[in-house]
């Protein structure tokens, strides 16, 4: 009995499970078109057998088969199998995608989507239930239209992992009001759309028609966008093809979480500049996260994952082609109507965050260049990036200030009245992160008989015949005399140049090596600083870093990889996989990351050796399956993977296998 205090029946478990039980079949045989009876586990506080008793034996009091549905989030697999055991007829597990993000169209295997967030162990054979992947793009899109069909396309094909017979997917709307509380102009509430689903037009295309045919070619959705807009189809539908890259990238590179409660990228300014450094991207297997690229910079190590200013660069792109897609349809249409002015205002505001977060992202990596030699230059550039990330979120929230009303969203941003002029305000801290560093730095300047300070972040790379331009910070109470710049080029000369300040950059120093004398081989080079006192010895008043190397060469074509396959039969207890690799001066080394299926397990590497024309390496393989993609870097550090993500899905599978 609702709101009674003090119900007629024990409040308890038992009672709960005794309804159930009873009201099962009763549901069935009232409702005979019903396909599917749900419940779920992970939240409900109940044992297993609560649910065999309520349901399960509920099932089997009904007069037809029925499927029972269930979750796997926040429930273990031993319950599930046998409950699915038990159950009269098919029963089919709920699995989430990703968690509850839409923001990579591949399923990732575990690390950052650890636990209930994927699939677990669930692939496993024998099994008596059917997998139906959860994709929760609710997360990753909540406010602005969205529509890529090769995005939608790859996830269709993604829902067959671990022998999954199905998807379902939650609209953008979901858990919030399906009317039109967006737009604040009253006249385009009325015109651009009343309902979210007319908003969300396309995704809902895309989702209906790819689900049953991921094949059905572009020229449907040409067609789709011909009768919308005329003239202009085109372009618009080229403006949604870009505009729909920034916000699975952001969610991407800069991942703050599975759950749709961690992240919210179309709405949240990601963090402190602090934030951009340490946090990672969704798939650390496909995308260095910043601090790993600053350490593989500083190295000269070559890597085939993506780099954040890759990334960086998606962004742009991204956010300049959806513009200028939107300003041709302009031209086109000659005289705009309220859905093209909405749609453009959405563009724009994408745009803005795009190159916010680009920016940030790429502060991020400067910020970490900095922690790791400690050359002022680094944070100088820190700062103005940081400035001008600020600058584009700016120009958003004035975008969105006059375009929406204050959006509902309490699930991540815990307020029912959310703005991007409001949310802008918390990037003060940028500034507080950096003031700190900065004070730092200045206090921890030499004085008196100390040597100065020196700080450098090394290059480790250089191209023939163009200039090496290089900082360093030198700093010392007392000023400083002089900074130079010596190496020794590859013909074994050697010699010096002067570093000389650098303009409204305190401390900071510039040196540069000639293009003449920059020559395919190597540069060793060290920077030497003196303080002002010529009085005093050498070691008292000079201090030296270095030295570093420097691998000049023209080579920047990374590896290529072809023919990726496994030798795998039956149950055989291991595999060699092969590969055929080419570079175009000399393939330098080659592994082969493999891992077991189930999603809680880590990825390992192998090294492949060259044999007939061909790498191999031979691991194990269990009846759980194997994943597995290969990396390849050359003596000059260029690095490729293979499959690429941002192209197919970036692993290949050997299924599992029953166990008897």
């Amino acid at each position: 009995i609702p709101l009674n205090d003090d119900p007629p029946y024990p409040d308890n478990s038992e009672t709960r499970g005794n309804y159930i039980r009873d009201i099962v079949p009763k549901l069935m045989k009232a409702a005979p078109g019903l396909d599917f009876i749900g419940y779920r586990i992970g939240e409900s506080g109940e044992g297993e057998e609560f649910y065999n008793r309520a349901f399960v034996d509920g099932v089997r009091a009904g007069e037809r088969p029925i499927k029972l549905y269930t979750r796997t989030w926040g429930a273990s697999r031993g319950p599930l199998v046998r409950l699915s055991e038990l159950s009269p007829g098919e029963t089919y597990l709920e699995i989430k995608y990703n968690g509850e993000q839409f923001g990579l169209p591949y399923i990732i295997p575990g690390g950052r989507m650890g636990g209930s967030y994927s699939y677990q162990d669930y692939g496993r054979l024998p099994r008596k239930y059917d997998i139906i992947w959860q994709i929760r793009a609710n997360g990753t899109h909540r406010i602005f239209p969205w529509g890529d069909p090769e995005f939608v396309r790859r996830g269709m094909e993604a829902v067959h992992h671990v022998g999954a017979v199905g998807f379902c997917t939650e609209p953008m709307s979901a858990y919030y009001p399906w009317t039109n509380y967006y737009l604040k102009d009253p006249e385009q509430r009325q015109q651009c759309f009343q309902w979210t689903y007319e908003r969300d037009w396309f995704w809902d295309y895309l989702f209906g028609r790819l689900a049953y045919d991921p094949k059905t070619p572009e020229a449907v959705w040409l067609n789709l966008f011909e009768r919308r807009w005329g003239e202009a189809g085109l372009e618009i539908y080229r403006a949604y093809l870009s505009m729909s890259k920034i916000v699975p990238t952001i969610w991407a590179t800069h991942c703050l979480g599975p759950d749709h409660r961690n992240m919210a990228p179309e709405m949240e300014n990601g963090g402190s500049i602090e934030s951009f450094l340490k946090e990672r991207p969704a798939d650390v297997a496909v995308i260095q996260d910043p601090q790993q690229y600053v350490e593989n910079l500083k190295m000269g190590r070559g890597s085939g994952r993506a780099t954040p200013m890759e990334m960086a660069e998606i962004l742009v792109a991204a956010a300049a082609n959806a513009e200028m897609h939107m300003r041709k349809a302009r031209a086109q249409l000659g005289e705009p109507s309220q859905p093209f002015e909405c749609l453009d205002t959405a563009v724009s505001a994408l745009a803005e965050l795009a190159q916010y977060y680009a920016r940030k992202i790429v502060a991020g990596v400067a910020l970490g260049k900095y922690l790791a030699g400690n050359d002022w230059a680094d944070l100088y550039r820190c700062r103005w990036l940081v400035d001008q990330s600020h600058a584009h979120w700016a120009k958003l929230a004035e975008i969105t200030e006059t375009h929406y009303l204050p959006v509902i969203d309490t699930l991540r941003m815990h307020t029912m009245e959310f703005t991007w002029q409001a949310e802008g305000k918390k990037l003060a801290r940028d500034h507080e992160v950096l003031d700190r560093l900065g004070r730092a730095g200045i206090d921890s300047i030499p004085q008196k008989q100390e040597p100065p300070t020196v700080g450098h972040f090394p290059l480790a790379r250089a191209l023939p015949r163009e200039a090496i331009r290089m900082t360093c910070s030198a700093a010392h109470q007392s000023g400083i005399r002089l900074v130079t710049l010596r190496y020794q080029s590859a013909d074994g000369g050697e010699r010096s140049v002067l570093m000389t300040p650098v303009p409204n950059q305190e401390w900071v120093y510039l040196g540069v090596i000639p293009a003449e004398d920059v020559k395919p081989g190597s540069i060793t080079y060290s920077i030497v600083a003196e303080r002002p006192e010529a009085g005093s010895p050498e070691g008292e008043r000079t201090t030296a870093v270095g030295p570093h190397v420097i691998q000049v060469n023209a080579d920047r074509t990374p590896p290529q990889i072809r023919n990726l396959r496994h030798d795998h039969e039956g149950t055989a207890s291991e595999t060699t996989i092969s590969a055929e690799i080419t570079d175009d001066t000399e393939v330098g080394e080659v592994t082969l990351w493999w891992r077991p299926l189930p999603s809680g397990e880590n990825w390992q590497r192998a090294k492949m050796m060259p044999a007939a024309g061909e790498y191999r390496a031979t691991v194990p393989v269990t009846s759980d399956g194997l994943l597995y993609y290969v990396e390849a870097v050359d003596r000059a550090a260029n690095g490729s993977q293979y499959p690429h993500f941002l192209k197919e899905q970036p692993y290949r599978v050997i299924d599992p296998w029953p166990v008897s």
